[in-house]
């Protein structure tokens, strides 16, 4: 079964999720007769893998409410220890982060940094810049293979991060945006 759009997936993990899986892979005879649960075990997908989502074919991933949570939730705290080794071990080697600030910073018209290497590089700019940053999780919205955090910043300036998982389940892809006050 191939998904082609976000509906279909939506209704597939709806309709895995009420047939109860047990952790074992195992279904009942009336679960495995549901075309959607017998394709689910026959591709051995896994709806208990670690970090913040669920993978149901190599290379698809579905991001749970509670692991986008718990993302969001790690992600803040990481930010507001300045933990530096934490924070960037949330995302991908290949990672690719569009951003006003780092336009700002680093004195670039695409505000682009790409790879870990120059993302520790910018981050650890960011945080001597601002000694006193501290971020406060105001929402988090939920997509398929990505969430956005919702935040408000120590100067009371609200930020929206994009951010799409890797099928290991980091960040792969983050656009960062900030509040624009009218004039």
């Amino acid at each position: 079964m191939v998904l082609h759009r976000p509906v279909e997936l939506a209704a597939l993990i709806v309709q895995v999720k009420s047939a109860q899986i047990s952790l074992s892979g195992k279904a009942t005879n009336q679960e495995q007769t549901c075309p959607v649960v017998k394709n689910a075990l026959s591709t051995k997908a896994s709806y208990n893998a670690p970090r913040y989502y669920r993978r149901l074919r190599a290379g698809e991933v579905v991001v749970t409410r509670d692991e986008a949570w718990k993302l969001a939730e790690h992600w803040i705290a990481a930010w507001n220890a300045h933990d530096l080794d934490l924070i960037l071990a949330q995302y991908e080697d290949a990672i690719e982060l569009t951003s006003p600030v780092a336009a700002q910073l680093l004195g670039t018209a695409d505000g682009k940094v790409i790879g870990k290497a120059n993302l520790k590089a910018y981050f650890r700019r960011g945080l001597e810049a601002y000694p006193e940053l501290h971020f406060r999780l105001t929402d988090l919205l939920l997509g398929v293979s990505s969430v956005v955090l919702y935040y408000t910043n120590q100067k009371g300036i609200h930020t929206a991060e994009f951010m799409e998982l890797s099928a290991n389940g980091k960040v792969a892809r983050v656009v960062a945006n900030y509040s624009a006050p009218k004039a």
